[in-house]
């Protein structure tokens, strides 16, 4: 591991680091032979701030093993004089902790990755090993896999002024512990059999990159009108539950719209029955006019609450939003995003019409087709789901055959068998059955008549069934994706069934992003605007969107194939002015 002295605050072990600080072109040609012989390059920056379109470099740590950790000084050096490094396709090995903020700053500053160049983030290594979504820090990293201690008390320093002793010192351990850091992870994923999903996180990493530094096109009048379209909604949503309570007694002022108890005792006494409660999926399943009320009032309080005028920040440099894209953001491997969370903009109310493409651009969206469904045919082996996507059947239409009995399924048909298709992929009760297919797809059912439906679903599909009572019955247990992800001992069945689905399709995905920054120069102009679960969407120059389409569409099947080997991949493609779908 290399040289260690006893930190005199912790007690630790601490790295005994030689930093070197190189000012000038000629200091950084003449180490960077022996940076490129080595196996591996610990790899840290330091910067003027957090936003890499308004913060530069102000050091790049490079460490190599038995080596000075040398600090470049891009204050008074062009950090370009770094590509050779950087060129370089596999060796040395480029290790560094969340990399994505690093990479941000380094490509601002013009430094390139090639399509091959092999990347090792430790924090995302220390995701997968712990199977968190939240990424652990490189001082915990540090400690827990090396027993070395790691000050962080310069972290906050100010990085534009002089360069002390106590900095240089400070910047050197956080690049020179990434070596030990390294192989200590390297054996852990192995151990643990994590390599094929640390290998898949790596390759999409500079994808999550280029997401982050495009940004999402915005337009600032077309969220203003869906905030006063929502203003205007909740306005009328609360005149209109109002008018509905008794306006005496009891009910009068205490009949809180935004009280859950309030709200079950007034609807109790209107629809004569006690309510165990006002779930969304309970209002569904009643047939009065305040159930009902309730229910828009409160998906229109929602929105008007969550989406504000100040929800989203556009950038003073760049004229786009950028969110804080986590690559690891779910514990079944999906990307997940924050401030602000574009991937939760609702598909109805106008919101997503304010992610548009700039003039003469247009949005190119690539959505996987029912990918949760063939994953699940695929990990269960139900031969007439596989069968189905084989034929490229509308699955929900044969659902519908298969547990209706019916020959020519009326839309209504569809949307049942759609209901059961996507409530009981992962082990859903009859009761649970019962108040989706009312909240999200306007099905009243009755407990019997839900359950009947249900018993059919699994008569028609055994290979589901069985794959599912498997689940169940596993207790406490550890779970896997295609890749080898792993959730360590998951309780309860739902998560037992969902991890593996879900799970996959995220491996599918991550498979796919780092195919489409491998082969980038297809997409011509186009950038990533944001990741949402099983979607893509680019912007790109209207004369290429076909072209973008074709492509991506092709890289995307690519990724995803590589896991489902027995289901068709399918990547619907729409060409559009936002996010909505309007427009060319």
């Amino acid at each position: 591991m290399g040289n260690t002295t006893t930190d005199p605050q912790t007690g630790g072990e601490s790295l005994a680091v030689e930093p070197r600080l190189l000012t000038s072109a000629g200091e950084v040609a003449e180490i960077l032979p022996q940076l490129l012989a080595a196996s591996v390059v610990g790899l840290d920056c330091e910067t003027t701030g957090l936003d890499p379109h308004r913060g530069r470099l102000r050091l790049v740590q490079l460490a190599a093993p038995g080596g000075p950790v040398y600090c470049v000084d891009c204050s008074a050096v062009d950090p370009r004089v770094l590509q050779p490094l950087f060129a370089a396709p596999e060796t040395p090995v480029l290790v560094g902790h969340n990399l994505a903020f690093d990479l941000a700053f380094l490509s601002t500053a013009g430094l390139v990755l090639p399509p091959q160049r092999w990347l090792v983030d430790t924090g995302l290594a220390g995701q997968l090993l712990e199977a968190t979504p939240a990424m652990p820090s490189l001082a915990a990293l540090a400690e827990r896999h090396l027993g070395v201690a790691l000050d962080k008390a310069h972290q906050q320093a100010d990085w534009g002024g002089a360069l002390s002793p106590a900095l240089l010192d400070y910047a050197a351990r956080d690049a020179a512990v990434l070596v030990p850091l390294y192989d200590r992870l390297t054996a852990a994923l192995k151990q643990q059999g994590l390599e094929r999903a640390a290998a898949l996180e790596f390759r999409a990493l500079p994808f999550v990159v280029w997401l982050r530094l495009s940004g999402v096109p915005w337009d600032p009048a077309a969220w203003e009108a869906a905030v006063e379209t929502a203003e205007a909604e909740l306005a009328a949503a609360t005149a209109a539950l109002t008018s509905l309570l008794p306006q005496d007694g009891l009910f009068g002022p205490m009949a809180d719209p935004d009280s859950p108890q309030a709200m079950r005792q007034a609807l109790s006494a209107l629809v004569g029955q006690d309510l165990p409660d006002t779930a969304d999926g309970t209002l569904a399943l009643l047939d009065h006019p305040a159930a009902a009320a309730l229910r828009r009032y409160r998906r229109v309080a929602t929105l008007a609450q969550r989406y504000t005028r100040d929800w989203a920040t556009v950038h003073p440099t760049t004229g786009r939003v950028h969110p804080d894209w986590r690559q690891l953001g779910t514990a079944t491997g999906r990307m997940a995003c924050t401030a602000p969370n574009v991937q939760q903009l609702p598909r109805d109310g106008g919101y997503r019409r304010a992610v548009a493409a700039q003039d003469g651009r247009v949005l190119v969206k690539l959505d996987y087709a029912q990918i949760e469904l063939r994953v699940a045919a695929e990990l269960s082996g139900e031969e007439r789901l596989l069968e189905a996507f084989a034929r490229g059947e509308d699955v929900h239409r044969r659902t519908a055959q298969l547990v209706l009995g019916v020959a020519d399924p009326t839309p209504a048909d569809r949307q049942r068998a759609k209901a059961l298709n996507f409530g009981l992929l992962f082990g859903m009760s009859v009761e649970g059955f019962q108040r989706t297919a009312a909240a999200d797809y306007g099905l009243r059912l009755t407990l019997r008549e839900a359950g009947e439906l249900v018993e059919a679903f699994f008569r028609a599909y055994p290979g589901l069934r069985r794959w599912q009572a498997e689940r169940h019955n596993a207790g406490v247990s550890a779970v896997r994706t295609a890749s080898g992800r792993v959730r360590w001992a998951v309780r309860r069945p739902t998560e037992r069934m969902n991890t593996p689905v879900q799970g996959t399709a995220a491996d599918g995905l991550k498979a796919a992003l780092g195919l489409l920054w491998r082969h980038r120069e297809r997409l011509g102009t186009a950038v990533p605007v944001l990741v949402c679960h099983d979607e893509v969407v680019f912007e790109c120059a209207a004369e290429e969107a076909a072209a973008v389409a074709e492509a991506a569409q092709a890289l995307m099947v690519e990724g995803m194939q590589r896991y489902l080997r027995r289901v068709p991949v399918e990547v619907e493609a729409t060409v559009c002015q936002n996010w909505s779908g309007d427009g060319r």
